[in-house]
């Protein structure tokens, strides 16, 4: 079994805590990012997550009890965001048969049917519900609809 990622200090330690709280970024690369280096953290020490817990439960450090019950909230807070997600993608996946429709229509199916990012969101919302075919916005539409695999039907482009 491996030891606990302090190596005579906290400072490891410290920023394995930081690196499990940036995994709960908006940003994908961001979160996919900090949770290899902390995964890296841990292969350097031998180490699981829960070998990780076991570790500081078992240290009797008050320091250590405080950001065991930290990342513990951390990962109930992910669990509780990949359980939304995933009730939301299996919702997506129902309703992803193929779209044949107007543009304003894939524009609504979009905004109410998937899992859209914030951004994403703000966009589709600001493109207004007369579009027409051959535009920025009718691009920008299409491409979100490939993005998160609504099969779009039908000559929009055209």
């Amino acid at each position: 079994m491996g030891t606990i990622p302090t190596l005579g200090n906290e400072k490891e330690l410290k920023r394995l805590v930081k690196l499990l709280e940036m995994t709960a970024s908006q940003y994908d690369s961001e979160a996919l990012a900090a949770a290899r280096k902390a995964r890296n953290i841990l292969e350097r020490h031998q180490l699981t997550y829960e070998a990780l817990f076991e570790e500081l439960v078992r240290s009797g450090n008050p320091g250590h009890e405080r950001q065991l019950h930290h990342l513990q909230r951390i990962i109930l807070e992910q669990r509780k965001q990949i359980k939304e997600l995933s009730l939301k993608t299996e919702q997506a996946a129902d309703s992803k048969k193929a779209f044949d429709g107007t543009l304003s229509k894939l524009k609504e199916f979009l905004v109410n049917n998937v899992p859209l990012r914030a951004h994403e969101k703000k966009l589709l919302e600001k493109i207004p519900n007369t579009i027409q075919p051959k535009t920025k916005e009718a691009y920008l539409l299409l491409i979100c609809a490939k993005r998160h695999g609504v099969a779009v039907e039908g000559q929009f482009l055209n």
